[in-house]
């Protein structure tokens, strides 16, 4: 009786703008990405480009034989169309299909805006360990932040240090431009001590220049908890420094129910790949119990409501506010 209720909620406070996420995956690591869930919610969102384990992709060679494949596989999927231009969303949500939006994990050493514009990138995260630098005198990409500001690339801060995080902030704040910086995965420092978090200074520098901030649902990131309390925390101290508007959904994770003994299979993996030296904390769960599931943004939406959030808000929160920004600014 009470998943049937679950359900009818869930279906009766369905975003009309549809649920967005600013950095999934179709599905992890190790399972083909045709293979889409038929159950999937996620109505469209910034799908990242790092299908191929470690090391990131380093070169603009190596990005485009990704690009290329990632797409020889989405033309394959029903309903599903890559977004280029932000005022395609409206018509492609009408004909409820769903919409993807490139996003590169992992700064090649000769990135070339122009070309990422081309083959149909538009959101680039700045690394720890790329052409962007590790503090103000190794700070090397003034000019690349330009460039992308200049074609409409969106500087995405969620894999950055501080020092280099602030640097990219005072370059997009030089040109004025609006929209051009954005968080798509992260969470707030002041609420969990995780390098991988920001502090307010840029998550107000983001909101300020009305850019959209990613909560991710990764537990490692949030809390040394795992249930999803830590998640609504953090987006409610987005909410608390003035970004109502600002605050999305970026999971990080794929839209499928993994077994669990697949899925701690998969943790052990990325403990092994991405972190042996065991400075990231990878623990099972890697997300909460409840989002091991195609339907994870219904749940999160519901989740908000139960959780003392009005339906508006919780619409922001999960689609509309993201929706507002792909069609103003990209």
């Amino acid at each position: 009786r009470f998943l049937t209720k679950r359900k009818e909620k869930i279906k009766m406070n369905k975003n009309k703008y549809g649920y967005g996420d600013s950095c999934f995956f179709f599905n992890p690591p190790g399972l083909e990405v045709r293979k889409i869930h038929k159950d999937i919610d996620l109505s469209f969102g910034f799908l990242s480009l790092y299908l191929t384990p470690p090391p990131l992709l380093k070169t603009m060679e190596i990005v485009e034989k990704e690009v290329n494949m990632v797409m020889e596989e989405v033309v394959k999927l029903k309903g599903v169309r890559l977004l280029k231009q932000g005022r395609e969303l409206k018509t492609i949500l009408e004909k409820q299909e769903k919409a993807i939006i490139l996003l590169l994990q992992g700064l090649p050493e000769d990135a070339n805006v122009k070309r990422m514009r081309e083959i149909g990138i538009r959101v680039v995260p700045l690394m720890y360990d790329s052409s962007s630098g590790k503090g103000n005198k190794n700070f090397r990409c003034e000019k690349f932040v330009r460039e992308c500001v200049e074609e409409g690339i969106k500087i995405d801060l969620s894999h950055c240090s501080h020092t280099v995080a602030r640097d990219a902030v005072r370059v997009v704040q030089k040109t004025g431009v609006k929209g051009a910086l954005i968080a798509s995965h992260t969470g707030c420092f002041e609420i969990y001590n995780n390098p991988r978090n920001l502090p307010d200074d840029i998550l107000g520098d983001i909101i300020d220049m009305d850019g959209i901030i990613g909560i991710s649902s990764i537990t490692f990131h949030l809390s040394a908890k795992d249930t999803i309390m830590p998640l609504l925390n953090h987006i409610g101290h987005v909410i608390s420094l003035g970004g109502k508007n600002n605050v999305a959904i970026g999971s990080d994770r794929p839209y499928v129910k993994m077994k669990k003994e697949w899925w701690r299979k998969r943790v052990r993996w990325m403990q092994e790949k991405l972190d042996p030296e065991k400075k990231m904390g990878i623990r099972f769960p890697d997300q909460p119990y409840i989002l091991n599931t195609p339907t994870k943004m219904s749940v999160i939406h519901s989740e908000l409501l139960d959780n003392g959030y009005n339906v508006g808000l919780a619409k922001k929160i999960t689609g509309q506010n993201l929706y507002g920004f792909v069609t103003k600014y990209m």
